[in-house]
């Protein structure tokens, strides 16, 4: 056998053993230590004539995990939820209790033992996590309303159920970022170019990173800054430096981090976007704010609309533990709005920051709703699509689109999403 051939056979073993190694994980996370049930379980499932939101839940609820057969579909219910039920949960409530409602800034009008009473019966009569309680400000609302809500541990089932019918094309397309990228440019919508595709097991070479120029460095298939870096220039002293899970300023560990990302998953190489001076100023870092805007598909008798459902500012804090301050938007005119969630635990210095950028215009606001309604035209079957884009010193530029986009930050302060989407789409 030859040397080539060897080292060919050696190198597609190391990548089907980090593909097994990696698949086990996601099932270990997924199921076997997850400490949430996979969808809300209510008992308003059994009563007649429930809302439109509480049938999605339920929907959400009958057809997750679609790939696997019923009798596995099964196995996995009863195991979640025999685990919320007799354990996760109670564990839950008075972890929440002892820990999340001593630090509520806002007087809550309805006393503890009821408190207590209804954090119980949101986590044993609806299995959804009790911490929500108090992030989505339900104890302002009668207990009917709670399932006008998406919860986190309903994802991505929530969002399948949603969309059924997505075509492979539309799936690999949300899904590769190279691919997403490649067809954003050529139907003009503005996006970040790619500067280099690194395949998964390929060996990292000095002249791929280091450009002179700063670097996003981030997995084909990322998601919300997941497994990404930010590689720096100095020209001055013509150093670089590694910003992420991991930071050096050593070129050898550079390689060797990026290196091992690499040899997990395929990287993109791509130019690092600058804001726009009007955010830039206002900021305690040089990260990239990011404009989270959220669309929805109506199809009416004559063609298929897009409307925008929502949308946040976050500014970024730091970028290794990608802690940002949330600022919703109102969507009628772009205009930044006060934080929903406490600011107490941030230092005064970040207070002030959440301060002045609250209550101003955003640059670019509607070439930003054009620019993402656009781009939903590309993908008929999906309802609802969470888009990343930057407001930069050249104008708005389409990050990633995203499927399963996440639905927490959205609803902070008691704004219900999943009534608001079905009033949008029926």
């Amino acid at each position: 056998m030859s040397t080539v051939r060897l080292t060919l056979i050696l190198k597609s073993s190391m990548v089907k053993l980090s593909t097994f190694k990696k698949r086990w994980q996601q099932f270990q996370q997924r199921i076997v230590l997850r400490k949430q049930p996979h969808a809300v379980l209510s008992w308003r499932y059994l009563l007649p004539g429930q809302s439109l939101a509480v049938r999605q839940h339920k929907a959400a609820f009958k057809q997750a995990w679609p790939r696997f057969p019923r009798p596995v579909w099964w196995m996995i219910a009863l195991y979640s939820y025999t685990l919320w039920y007799f354990w996760h949960s109670w564990r839950q409530v008075v972890r929440v209790w002892l820990k999340v409602r001593p630090k509520q800034v806002e007087p809550i009008a309805i006393p503890p033992w009821r408190q207590a009473l209804e954090l119980c019966w949101l986590a044993l009569a609806h299995a959804i996590p009790p911490t929500f309680y108090y992030r989505y400000q339900l104890y302002r609302l009668p207990e009917r309303e709670w399932l006008k809500f998406i919860y986190t541990h309903e994802l991505p089932h929530w969002h399948q159920t949603q969309s059924p019918r997505i075509s492979q094309r539309e799936h690999d397309l949300i899904t590769d970022k190279f691919l997403f990228a490649e067809q954003m440019q050529q139907q003009g919508i503005p996006s970040i170019p790619t500067i280099k595709q690194l395949k998964q097991g390929d060996v990292l070479l000095v002249e791929q990173l280091f450009q002179q120029q700063d670097l996003f460095i981030k997995p084909v298939a990322s998601s919300q800054k997941q497994g990404c870096y930010e590689l720096l220039y100095q020209p001055q002293e013509q150093t670089y430096q590694l910003q992420g899970v991991v930071e050096s300023r050593n070129t050898t560990t550079i390689i060797a981090v990026l290196q091992q990302e690499l040899n997990q998953q395929p990287l993109l190489l791509q130019p690092l976007l600058c804001n726009h001076p009007q955010l830039a100023k206002q900021l305690l870092t040089r990260q990239l704010v990011t404009l989270r805007l959220i669309t929805v598909i109506v199809n009416d008798a004559v063609c298929q609309q897009v409307e925008v459902l929502c949308a946040t500012l976050e500014i970024p804090l730091q970028f290794t533990d990608n802690s940002v301050i949330a600022l919703p938007i109102s969507i009628t005119d772009g205009q930044t709005q006060q934080a929903r969630q406490p600011l107490s635990h941030l230092t005064a210095e970040q207070q002030q920051v959440a301060h002045e950028f609250s209550h101003q215009q955003l640059p670019g606001w509607e070439q930003a709703v054009k620019t993402a309604q656009k781009a939903h035209l590309l993908f008929p079957n999906i309802k609802t699509i969470g888009w990343d884009l930057a407001i930069t010193d050249q104008g708005i530029v389409l990050i990633e689109g995203n499927f399963n986009w996440g639905v927490a930050v959205h609803q902070q302060g008691g704004q219900p999403l999943a009534e608001l989407i079905s009033g949008v789409t029926h």
